[in-house]
């Protein structure tokens, strides 16, 4: 007896890039990021390396709505002392200097996760090891080719 087995929905996207801005203040330097009809459970703020993540996605009929954002955090910008608020659609993501700010909070605030590039880290990690081991292949490969090459010269030298 065959059994039909049924698929279930599938899931369409809608990648989009969010409008942003900078705020250049003394002691901090904000990023506004413009997301009408979002809810701050739909996002997702964290740094790794140096770099903040931005993410969210949100129903929209009978799609989704859904965006990825990298940014470098600036040389000057305490990367450990970032903070992220959403309100009214507009997630506004602090980042003191190095030099000092008058810090904020309150309501709606996001929470934002600090990733180290280390083995325990995932995320951030397998990517690196990727490429590491993407270049020690390639090198092996460029060794391997080199000695045969110069092997294979070698014999044809000497058999003439």
């Amino acid at each position: 007896m065959a059994t039909k087995t049924r698929a279930g929905p599938t899931v369409c996207y809608d990648a989009f890039e969010p409008l942003c801005n900078w705020n250049h203040e003394e002691g901090r330097k904000t990023l506004i990021v413009n997301l009408p009809e979002f809810r701050k459970e739909e996002l997702k703020v964290s740094i790794c390396n140096g770099t903040l993540k931005i993410s969210g996605e949100h129903p929209v009929s009978e799609t989704r709505s859904r965006f990825y954002k990298e940014i470098k955090v600036p040389n000057d910008c305490n990367g450990s002392k970032i903070k992220a608020n959403f309100i009214d659609g507009l997630l506004h993501i602090v980042m003191p200097t190095k030099f000092g700010v008058n810090e904020g909070g309150g309501a709606g605030e996001i929470d934002v996760f600090m990733k180290r590039a280390t083995i325990m880290s995932p995320e951030c990690s397998i990517s690196r090891v990727r490429w590491f081991t993407k270049v020690a292949v390639s090198a092996a490969v460029v060794a391997v080719a080199s000695v045969l090459g110069a092997y294979i010269m070698c014999k044809c030298r000497s058999s003439n």
